[in-house]
């Protein structure tokens, strides 16, 4: 492996009670039976249900700002401001997000942490960005828990893939139903290229001179 040395993020599941996951996605529980759901900063349940099933991208930044700042907003607070700066868009049929441009214009302006979007993003190009100390929040369909089965599409739902060791590629999965599917996923590079979009956001390392913002967030 060359360049930086792999950081391992912490690991943030998009719901308050990861043990959970599960009966969510088989449908045997509801987020607003949550017990923890006031630790999201929600105002009610239903606020938290609402954003819950939505926040595998705000987990992703929450994992980035516990390394890079030392500590993170609650997620309910942090989608309150991503709503504000674009980057998610309520409309009558639910919401539209993440967008990736005012996101990572957020990322900078709020937290000084440079960003950039990468489109058309082959997976050993992520791979590659991955060996040279980068994180990356990546596009991929959230079936990548049941991984390898095949799956129906491609992405739909956020990863943050962190290292590339061999011919494999490391992530935390937001909505992991297991713990072994949940911190430090470990895929081929080839079964996880099933799954991904070819999109994603490229956080580098805080030593890359592409890491270096002027100014400072708030």
């Amino acid at each position: 492996m060359t360049g930086s040395p792999a950081r391992l993020p912490a690991y943030v599941a998009q719901f308050e009670s990861p043990d959970l996951v599960a009966g969510i996605i088989d449908g045997t529980a509801r987020p607003e039976d949550d017990p923890r759901w006031a630790r999201s900063g929600a105002r009610d349940r239903e606020e938290y249900a609402f954003w819950a099933g939505r926040s595998c991208g705000i987990a992703c930044l929450r994992s980035i700002l516990l390394d890079r700042v030392g500590g993170s907003p609650a997620p309910v607070a942090l989608a309150r401001e991503l709503l504000a700066a674009g980057g998610y868009v309520v409309h009558e049929d639910g919401v539209r997000g993440l967008v990736y441009g005012p996101f990572v214009d957020y990322l900078r302006t709020r937290w000084a942490i440079a960003a950039h979007v990468r489109d058309g993003y082959p997976a050993p190009d992520l791979a590659a960005d991955l060996r040279a100390g980068a994180w990356v929040i990546a596009s991929v369909h959230s079936s990548i828990r049941d991984a390898p089965a095949p799956p129906p599409a491609r992405g739909g739902h956020l990863v943050l893939a962190y290292a590339a060791p061999g011919a494999h590629v490391v992530f935390h999965d937001p909505a992991g139903p297991t713990a072994e599917r949940r911190a430090a996923v470990r895929l081929p590079i080839e079964v996880f290229d099933h799954y991904y979009a070819r999109r994603g956001i490229v956080v580098p390392p805080p030593s890359s001179p592409d890491a270096k913002i002027r100014g400072s967030g708030s």
